[in-house]
Formats: C-alpha cells, structure tokens, sequence
C-alpha cells in the first residue's frame, strides 16, 4: 500500500485555493494536471509503498496525540514551483505563519516513524501545497511571467489541529486518499 502522512486543510482554505487555481489555469499551458480542491493537503512525511507489517508499525507509532503545544495556524502564500519556476515541474502554493512550530511537527512525525523502523525520505521538508503537476515528457513550461502577478497572494489563517496517515490509491481520474490513522496535535 501507498502511504503518507499529512494535514488536512479546512475547507475555507481549501475554497480560497481553488480560486488561485482558477486564476492561474487560464494563464498556464494545457500541460498541467491539477488536483482537485478536495485533495489539496501538506504533506508531511511520505512513505510511498510499504507492506502491511510496516503499515502496522506506522498505525502504532501513531497511537498517541503530537504534542507540540496546541494546534498550528498557518496560511497560505505565495506561489513557487518544483524545481523552479523556470522550468516548473510542480506548481505550489507556500505556507506563512507558525512555520517553525510546522516544522517541529514534520520532525515529531519523523521521530516517531524512525521510532518504529520505518525509513524516511533524506531531502529537508519544504511546507507546500501542491496545485498541480506537469504532465508527459519534455521540458516543464517557464511559469516565471504569470507566478509574478501572485507573489504577494497571501491567504486567510487557518488551524491544523489533526495529522492524518492516509492510503494512497492512485487511479486515472486522480488518487484517492483514505485515512487510516488520525492523531490529535496537543
């Protein structure tokens, strides 16, 4: 099974992301997959295939509430894209906010995976919110000109308060996340 463990944004924040959304399509080439306003969510350790007794390893480490002090307020801003904007593979929305307090929580989320024998991946987290990905083979498009008019886009605050462990399934119509695990922030 496919597996990544994540933050579910609210619906208010999910709504305001779909109106960027909206905003860029119509200025970016055709080349793009973009995910559905529902799927939107920060990832914070991903797993990608692991076998069931390591899915039960993960289920257990996470059994118990993170606690870093109480929910995480965060908001979106800006735009910026993997692994430029010159040659934007993945385009994303960055997160503002109680950022260090976030990232205090991916290396919780990290500890307790260690913690239960399970790898994780080596690259520094970077807090994003994925809006889409370039699709086919061939050079990403230069979104350089349009990311522009977004620089100073800043969103409502919103609270994270729950971290979820989510099965992946990936279809042709776009993934399907189905939470497995849900562990209260405190």
């Amino acid at each position: 099974m496919r597996l990544f463990i994540a933050a579910k944004l609210p619906p208010g924040a999910r709504s305001e992301l779909a109106g960027v959304m909206e905003q860029i399509k119509g200025t970016l080439p055709a080349k793009y997959r973009w995910v559905k306003p529902a799927n939107i969510h920060l990832t914070l350790n991903f797993l990608g295939e692991v076998s069931c007794g390591e899915a039960a390893n993960i289920e257990a480490a996470f059994g118990a509430p993170l606690s870093i002090g109480g929910p995480i307020y965060l908001k979106s801003e800006g735009i910026g894209a993997f692994p430029s904007l010159a040659r934007a593979q993945t385009l994303w929305v960055g997160l503002g906010g109680e950022v260090s307090r976030l990232a205090a929580l991916q290396e919780l989320t990290t500890k307790r995976l260690l913690k239960a024998n399970i790898s994780v991946e080596k690259r520094g987290f970077k807090p994003h919110l994925t809006l889409a990905r370039a699709k086919g083979r061939g050079r990403p498009p230069d979104i350089l000109d349009q990311a522009e008019r977004f620089v100073g886009f800043y969103g409502p605050y919103f609270k994270l308060d729950e971290v979820i462990l989510f099965e992946s399934d990936l279809r042709p119509g776009g993934p399907i996340y189905t939470p497995r695990v849900r562990v209260n922030i405190v």
